[in-house]
Parts: C-alpha cells; sequence; structure tokens
C-alpha cells in the first residue's frame, strides 16, 4: 500500500480510500482530532478522501481574487499548488488535486 494511504472508507456504498495530504506535502504528521474532516476528490477515476486537519468555511473565489503562483518561489510543494487567492486580508493556497493525483500514481 502507498505510504499516503490512512485505510479506506465506504460512501454512499463506495469504498473510498483515505490519504494523508500532510505526508505529501512533506509536513510532520499530526494525530486524528475532533475537527479532522474528510475532503473526497472525485476526478475521472475513482474518488480518493483526502485528510485534513479542519474546515472552517467554505469560500468561493472571484477570479479577480485569484493569483497564479509564485514562480520566484522554490518549493518541492509549488507542483501541487495551482494558484493563491484572497479573501479580504486572508491569503489561501489552492492546490491542484489533479497534482495530488498524480503523485500518488507516480510513487506507486
Amino acid at each position: 500500500m502507498h505510504p499516503t494511504i490512512l485505510g479506506i472508507t465506504s460512501l454512499r456504498g463506495t469504498i473510498v480510500p483515505v490519504m494523508d495530504l500532510r505526508i505529501i506535502l512533506g509536513v510532520n504528521r499530526i494525530p486524528v482530532q475532533r475537527s479532522s474532516r474528510l475532503i473526497v476528490l472525485r476526478g475521472d477515476s475513482q474518488p480518493l478522501a483526502v485528510l485534513v486537519d479542519q474546515v472552517s468555511q467554505v469560500v468561493r473565489l472571484d477570479r479577480a481574487h485569484v493569483e497564479p503562483r509564485s514562480e520566484g518561489v522554490v518549493s518541492r510543494n509549488n507542483r501541487y499548488i495551482e494558484c493563491i487567492g484572497r479573501v479580504g486580508d486572508r491569503i489561501l493556497v489552492v492546490l491542484e488535486p489533479a497534482a495530488v493525483l498524480s503523485s500518488l500514481e507516480v510513487a506507486s
């Protein structure tokens, strides 16, 4: 099994693998908390659940508040970043689900 896969869950009768995004991003793992949530990604293949620390709100970004990721900032995680969003005084990093999923395929 791929090291980022924590296990499986059932979503409306469909078996869905659960992935720890912290491992892919190279961030230290933390224990699952009461605030931890699963976000289900649906692509061309089967759905995948991603474990996140918490979800505080769902935000819709207008194109006027979205900027491309900065190519000047060198990080091994740049390939996972789709763009940067701004909501008020907050900066949001928007991940590219296809890049995250493809990293699983390459590593397996």
